[in-house]
């Protein structure tokens, strides 16, 4: 009989020893401050007791942390990426069971993300290398790639930025902004409070969906944006008018962004964050995202913008929504929605962007959503084996593979065509 959510346990020892360690506390404070004993306190840090539900909530109190900070999401991710660092050729070691990569994530997670952190330097600087061509040229190699770090930097808030909904959700009072009808009053205030005037672009030069000129004080907006990309796009300029020195704030203090060129693309995907907030204010929005449980079309309407903004995130699928039921080589299992958006203009020369946006969830939360209908969600047969990557995947008859896999001798034979594209030897018994 599968677990009920509820019934779960959960061990989280490294972080909440990461939790004490950051408030400066011994093993003694935090058992009298979350009203446990001692002894219980050093079996949760151990990791021989799981935390409950009134633990849980007392640590929220006491620590300030939300549920999600214990979440299992983010202990995937970091596992993930370690089997990832610890496939690659340059290791020169075989690569550990899946059930000892879990148990390093689990137990050691500082540990987990140094040997990651080292690998992405380690993978960076052997591209920098290979591009510049020749070693010792003396041109500084950049820590890691920016788009990765502005990824992770979201990916460790969760998605989640408490100042910039906060600024959102009063704005979007003050404004009284209503769904589908932002643009006008959103125009309103970039005249009124910066003077900035909203041209609609000429077609011929609406390369851009938004350019703004601060020396005229005119911001152009291409004439084929929906009414919801419009508001969307006057909704992330004033987010840099109006809150640059916050959007900087938080992009300068962020540890996950440690350069210049990881920095600048995150204070713009904070401004797009900010805008999101404040045409979908939080507070409406989750309850209306329950009321229909979260069909992703009727929320667009509801809200007035556009698909991929509802979902914020990537989608695939030729303009209709596609669903899976995935399950992960360590037998987790996710429910996906996905398809694909178009942006760019119209005309047969017109430059256009076709994205593949996806949203998935945990599949024991797949019943509150629309898209389960009619799915086998406990049928084990009608989840699809999928892995995190061809190089680092365990799956070895997949016929989808698209290169062969780490760690694994492949099996030459002239005589056999396997359906598989890059068959493995058999491990000896």
């Amino acid at each position: 009989m599968a677990r009920r959510p509820a019934d779960r346990k959960v061990y989280a020892h490294a972080k909440l020893r990461r939790l004490r360690r950051e408030y400066g506390m011994n093993q003694v404070e935090p058992a009298r401050a979350l009203g446990i004993s001692t002894s219980y306190a050093n079996q949760i840090e151990q990791g021989r007791r799981p935390l409950t539900a009134p633990v849980l909530l007392r640590i929220a109190e006491v620590f300030g942390v939300g549920a999600e900070f214990f979440s299992e999401a983010d202990e995937g991710r970091l596992a993930a990426d370690l089997r990832a660092a610890l496939a690659d050729e340059a290791c020169g070691v075989p690569l550990p069971a899946t059930e000892d990569i879990a148990a390093a994530d689990r137990d050691h997670p500082e540990v987990a993300r140094a040997l990651v952190a080292l690998h992405r330097r380690y993978r960076d600087t052997a591209e920098q290398a290979a591009a510049l061509g020749s070693p010792g040229t003396g041109v500084p190699l950049p820590p890691s790639e920016p788009h990765d770090e502005v990824r992770d930097f979201f990916y460790a808030h969760h998605n989640h930025v408490e100042p910039l909904d906060a600024e959102a959700e009063q704005l979007a009072g003050s404004l009284e902004l209503r769904p589908g009808r932002a643009a006008d009053p959103l125009t309103a205030r970039l005249a009124e409070r910066h003077g900035v005037r909203v041209v609609r672009a000429a077609q011929a030069r609406a390369t851009d969906a938004r350019r703004f000129d601060p020396s005229a004080g005119l911001l152009f907006l291409s004439p084929w944006l929906s009414d919801g990309q419009r508001a969307f796009q006057l909704a992330t300029q004033l987010a840099l008018l109006e809150h640059g020195p916050l959007l900087g704030l938080l992009a300068d203090g962020a540890a996950e962004l440690s350069s210049p060129e990881s920095r600048a693309p995150a204070r713009i995907g904070l401004a797009n964050y900010f805008a999101g907030a404040l045409l979908m204010p939080y507070s409406a929005f989750h309850p209306a995202a329950e009321d229909v449980r979260y069909d992703v079309e009727l929320l667009s309407a509801r809200f007035g913008v556009g698909f991929e903004t509802v979902c914020h995130e990537a989608f695939s699928a030729p303009g209709r929504i596609l669903t899976q039921v995935a399950e992960m080589p360590d037998g987790k299992r996710y429910f996906w929605i996905a398809r694909t958006v178009t942006r760019g203009g119209f005309g047969h020369h017109a430059p256009r962007a076709e994205f593949a946006v996806a949203l998935g969830c945990e599949l024991r939360h797949a019943h509150r959503l629309v898209y389960a209908e009619g799915i086998a969600l406990d049928d084990p047969r009608a989840a699809t084996p999928i892995g995190l990557g061809c190089r680092i995947c365990e799956r070895r008859d997949c016929a989808q593979r698209a290169r062969p896999p780490a760690g694994g001798r492949l099996a030459i034979d002239p005589d056999r065509r396997a359906y598989v594209p890059y068959p493995v030897e058999s491990s000896a018994p």
